[in-house]
């Protein structure tokens, strides 16, 4: 069975609600949620990176919002949205994906697919709170992953800056 990525943004009364879902047409499971007051914004500007790289298809406009992902970004997103998590700087992170997916860092791909498969089998065995609130990846194990992330893209980021 194909399976697919998809990206939804909603607009609730009490703000606005991203979320990451993969699965078939017919039925979809919730990776992971994104809400905070600057979700519409990060979601724009995701979409637009997206967009522009031609990654995207959109399925259903107005609200909720629903675009499929390309099957080869699907997984490098799931992570890149596990790794804005908490972020601060949201701008710093959003150049970060379009470098990612068609710059200089397009060779992490792999490694963002596979630290995104790294979170789904160890949120397998975590039994949390997430499973109540609409989204199957453990909270401990994306607040992790999202801490390693970061890391890693700054130590890299660093490093190529005193190579050039």
């Amino acid at each position: 069975m194909e399976h697919s990525y998809y990206l939804t943004f909603k607009t609730k009364k009490k703000g606005s609600e991203l979320s990451f879902n993969v699965g078939t047409k017919e039925k979809t499971t919730t990776l992971l949620k994104l809400r905070g007051r600057h979700t519409e914004d990060i979601f724009n500007k995701i979409l637009k990176t997206l967009s522009k790289a031609g990654c995207i298809t959109p399925l259903q406009t107005g609200n909720p919002s629903i675009y499929c992902i390309r099957d080869d970004v699907g997984p490098v997103l799931g992570a890149y949205l596990i790794l804005i998590r908490r972020a601060q700087k949201v701008d710093y992170w959003i150049s970060f994906l379009d470098e990612l997916l068609t710059g200089k860092y397009a060779r992490l791909g792999e490694t963002f697919s596979a630290f995104l498969q790294s979170t789904i089998d160890l949120s397998k065995g975590a039994v949390t709170v997430s499973k109540l609130k609409g989204y199957t990846l453990s909270p401990a194990v994306v607040s992790s992953f999202s801490s390693a992330l970061k890391v890693l893209v700054k130590k890299l980021k660093k490093h190529e800056a005193k190579i050039s």
